[in-house]
C-alpha cells in the first residue's frame, strides 16, 4: 500500500529535464536536489515558467507530495541562484 504525504518544503537544486516527447522535446522538468533527492514538478503556470532555466541553480518554495519513490512539488515561489557568484578560492 503507498503512502501519500503532502507538506510545504523548501528545495534547493538544479532544474533538470525529466521527461521528452517523441521528438525530443522536454515535456517535463525536475529539481534535482544537493541531498540527491529529485522531485517532479508539477507543470502549473508557475512549473512551467521554470522550463527557462533548465541547469541553473533554484531555491523553490512549494507543496511536496510523496508517493512510494515519486515526489512532486507544486511550486508556489522560487528564486534562480546563478553559478558566476560562487568564488573557488582555488583561484585566489
Amino acid at each position: 500500500m503507498s503512502h501519500l504525504s503532502k507538506e510545504l518544503k523548501t528545495l534547493k537544486g538544479l532544474i533538470v529535464p525529466s521527461q521528452w516527447d517523441n521528438n525530443g522535446k522536454i515535456t517535463g522538468i525536475a529539481v534535482s536536489c544537493f541531498d540527491e533527492e529529485e522531485y517532479q514538478i508539477l507543470m502549473d503556470e508557475i512549473g512551467r515558467g521554470l522550463m527557462g532555466f533548465l541547469h541553473k541553480q533554484v531555491e523553490i518554495f512549494g507543496q511536496c507530495t510523496g508517493r512510494n519513490r515519486t515526489k512532486t512539488i507544486r511550486v508556489k515561489g522560487f528564486s534562480i541562484n546563478d553559478w558566476t557568484d560562487l568564488i573557488d578560492e582555488r583561484e585566489n
